[in-house]
């Protein structure tokens, strides 16, 4: 599956990646890597569970980039979309 251009690959918590066990207590959900070597992770919000915030996965740091302008996906349509929230 694809957004925005970015390749999404959602996670399985039974084989996770190692960047998907980003930090303790805290499951990346899905991966977007970009063409160009761009990497982040999505994770679910614990008060809207169908919100997803973008960290970066590459330099790994919890910080709040932007994809392409949107910081926040959902999978509420059973669909990974951006939402401007």
């Amino acid at each position: 599956m694809e957004v925005l251009g970015f390749k999404v690959t959602k996670t399985d918590s039974s084989a996770l990646s190692p960047s998907a066990k980003w930090r303790k207590n805290v499951t990346v959900d899905y991966e977007l890597r970009g063409p160009r070597g761009a990497h982040y992770g999505l994770i679910r919000n614990a008060h809207r569970p169908h919100m997803l915030f973008v960290v970066n996965l590459k330099q790994n740091c919890f910080s709040v980039p932007s994809v392409r302008g949107y910081g926040w996906f959902s999978d509420e349509s059973g669909s990974l979309e951006p939402v401007n929230y």
